[in-house]
């Protein structure tokens, strides 16, 4: 009985820590990218986007031109009847000056941005799942070695039994641990489902499988403020703000402009009975009434807008400071968890314990249980690492 046990804790212990470290080939891209193709909610918002844009590009456009027609009865018919035909456009200085062009464009520009900060939030949000799912994949390879070392572990109690050199008690020990691993390979694979209809249902039910047990090879950045100069501007939502302030100065500016009186240029036709006349017309109109209201909402705006992007900046440095600690911390936790498992091997001291008839079914389950535990522990943080990398940069999806 001491000999099965020990050839069985070899084989377990032998088995647990390679099986953790394996893994097959990466997928995530794969799935970020099926993300990004058919996410129903990123559709949504690319529908929105060119919504956004045809609203713009209306903005862009002159006013309608003006035709009026008149015809005009005379007193009698010595004077007879007159008709009249005026066709007139308007032009304001903003669209003369090229300003509301610029002003479109910056508005086509922002509501690009918008819909980029909600691609990269469905993206970071598949990309978290898939840590989760690569986590499970590896808790399934370790849980899957406990499983078949518990029940080899069963058989060879329930043998010894019938031979009367194991007791009733320790078969039902060795059962116990059987059923418990068990329950918990069925928990970690039923979580992994989990996942897995989630990230189906961010690629708008596509089927997909994520088998691998490696993570991404995403780096932490070595120095966070050299990292944050140079990449984390990137992130859609810290251009959003910043170009938010600038459409509402430009907003400001065409204001400014419709102070201006507008111009009217027109051609007109007056025919009589006697008489015809053809000329162009001009025309001037001049603000009197709403302007001053218009100025003082869009300094109000640009103010508005102004105190956003500072405030965004702070909120927006200071969180990705906090993300970046996290990520430190977690990757200390992460690597001291595996240090301390691949040196806590006591597969030599277990031998030597059997060897003195120490080692028994209870013996067994303890201490595969605590290193199943450890392992676990170690799994967890790894995933707890990655989560907070790919939050962290996630500024550059």
């Amino acid at each position: 009985m001491r000999k099965t046990n020990c050839i069985l804790i070899s084989l377990f212990f032998g088995l647990m820590l390679p099986g953790f470290r394996m893994g097959a080939q990466s997928t995530v891209e794969d799935i970020l990218y099926a993300v990004e193709r058919g996410n129903p909610s990123l559709r949504h918002a690319a529908a929105l986007l060119d919504l956004s844009k045809a609203g713009n590009a209306a903005e862009y456009r002159l006013d309608d031109p003006q035709t009026e027609f008149n015809y005009l009865w005379g007193q009698n018919s010595q004077v007879g009847n007159r008709h009249d035909l005026r066709i007139s456009q308007n032009f304001d200085l903003a669209a003369l000056s090229g300003t509301r062009l610029r002003q479109v464009a910056a508005k086509d520009e922002m509501a690009r941005l918008e819909y980029e900060s909600k691609r990269q939030e469905i993206l970071l949000e598949a990309q978290l799942t898939c840590m989760d799912v690569i986590r499970c994949n590896a808790q399934i390879e370790v849980l899957g070695k406990n499983l078949e070392a518990a029940s080899a572990l069963e058989s060879a109690t329930t043998r010894k039994m019938e031979i009367g050199s194991s007791s009733q008690i320790e078969v039902n020990r060795a059962r116990l641990n059987l059923s418990n691993a068990r329950s918990r390979l069925a928990k970690v694979r039923t979580e992994r489902e989990r996942c897995l209809d989630y990230l189906r249902t961010l690629t708008g039910d596509e089927s997909i499988s994520l088998d691998s047990r490696i993570y991404p090879d995403y780096r932490l950045p070595e120095d966070f403020d050299v990292w944050y100069r140079e990449l984390a501007q990137q992130s859609p939502m810290a251009r959003y703000v910043a170009k938010r302030e600038e459409v509402m100065r430009g907003q400001q500016k065409m204001d400014r402009l419709s102070a201006y009186p507008s111009l009217s240029v027109g051609y007109m036709a007056e025919v009589g009975m006697a008489e015809k006349y053809r000329g162009v017309t001009l025309g001037v109109s001049v603000p009197l009434w709403r302007n001053n209201a218009k100025l003082r909402a869009s300094a109000a705006g640009v103010a508005e807008a102004a105190e956003l992007k500072d405030a965004f900046g702070k909120q927006f440095y200071g969180s990705l400071r906090r993300s970046y600690s996290q990520a430190v911390s977690l990757k200390e936790i992460a690597e001291s968890c595996q240090e301390v498992l691949e040196s806590s091997d006591n597969r030599q001291m277990l031998l030597q314990a059997e060897k003195q008839g120490e080692v028994s079914v209870l013996d067994y389950v303890l201490e595969t249980e605590m290193y199943c535990d450890a392992v676990q522990e170690y799994l967890n943080a790894e995933c707890d690492f990655r989560k907070a990398l790919c939050t962290l940069l996630s500024v550059t999806l």
